[in-house]
């Protein structure tokens, strides 16, 4: 089945199947208005979105918004890595993994400088597949607080959570 998976650049055509791919796999966080605002707001740069078809499905697809930064007196454009989706049927069968892949050589005709991401734990394996590298974690805690202003309680504390977000980066892309 995934010699027959096509990755393709997305078209104005394949919107209503990504729009439906990403609602079905999260639920209540993405609709039409969501991807208006995210893809197609005017005075932007274009993002990269590409889909992985099977006999003319969408089965999955990353998108990557653009980033404009400035270093050391210099402007770089780099684009993040952000909504993506794969259906549940074509896990785990190194699918994503391609379309990060063709992105990339997406960005290199592009003229793009780098490439970034914050993957969740099902993506990062594919992500570092690809050739991405950790450059950062990032360590952070969360706690409830009062909402009459009282002072931190011992059971407040203790309700901190931590987290950690990797900031991965294309390895053949260095800026500086």
């Amino acid at each position: 089945m995934t010699d027959e998976i096509v990755i393709e650049a997305y078209e104005n055509k394949d919107r209503e199947e990504c729009i439906r791919l990403l609602a079905a796999t999260f639920p209540g966080t993405s609709d039409d208005a969501t991807f208006k605002w995210r893809f197609e707001s005017k005075g932007r740069i274009d993002p990269i979105i590409l889909c992985a078809k099977h006999q003319g499905k969408i089965v999955s697809f990353n998108s990557w918004i653009p980033w404009e930064f400035t270093f050391r007196r210099s402007k770089y454009l780099g684009y993040q890595s952000g909504e993506s989706a794969t259906h549940s049927e074509y896990r785990g069968k190194g699918i994503f993994k391609n379309v990060v892949r063709q992105a990339d050589q997406v960005a290199l005709q592009r003229g793009i400088d780098f490439c970034f991401g914050f993957p969740n734990p099902i993506s990062y394996s594919s992500f570092i597949k690809s050739g991405y590298r950790p450059v950062e974690t990032y360590r952070y805690a969360l706690r409830f607080l009062h909402p009459f202003g009282k002072r931190k309680s011992a059971e407040l504390v203790a309700a901190a959570r931590y987290f950690e977000d990797t900031l991965l980066i294309q390895d053949d892309r260095h800026v500086g």
